[in-house]
């Protein structure tokens, strides 16, 4: 999967590219996670439902002044994250097999949020820019 995105900047922001499980467990695999206020931070993370998660922080100076490329190889036993086709990170183990369903969002957040509650220096109405989404599949 390969998402080119321009992030929006602000505090609350909380946009994020991700694979969810249909059955609602806590097996996730987010490509992409941007806190607004932090500028400087994309966060690639797999959550296991066993084994809490596994996380990979990349640093820019502000990747939201340009469109940038997220992408995620998965593989039977294999996630690669990718930035801009740079690898950023990669893991063999607990690596989900179920089916998962992709969503981009922009997450608002509140003063319990991981993106925090937006201030008056929150820029309205903003949104997560998609150029494209591509999702690809191995054959057998």
């Amino acid at each position: 999967m390969d998402v080119r995105a321009k992030l929006p900047k602000g505090k609350g922001f909380w946009p994020a590219i991700w694979l969810y499980n249909p059955a609602y467990t806590p097996d996730e695999i987010d490509i992409m996670e941007f806190i607004g206020e932090d500028r400087t931070t994309i966060y690639q993370t797999l959550h296991t439902k066993n084994h809490g998660e596994n996380q990979f922080k990349t640093k820019n100076p502000d990747w939201s002044t340009e469109y940038h490329n997220y992408a995620v190889r998965w593989e039977p036993g294999s996630l690669t994250f990718y930035i801009d086709g740079v690898q950023t990170g990669r893991l063999t183990n607990l690596v989900p097999s179920d089916k998962m369903y992709l969503m981009v969002n922009l997450d608002v957040g509140g003063p319990s949020s991981w993106g925090g509650a937006p201030d008056g220096a929150t820029a309205f109405p903003s949104s997560v820019d998609v150029d494209y989404v591509h999702v690809y599949q191995q054959s057998p």
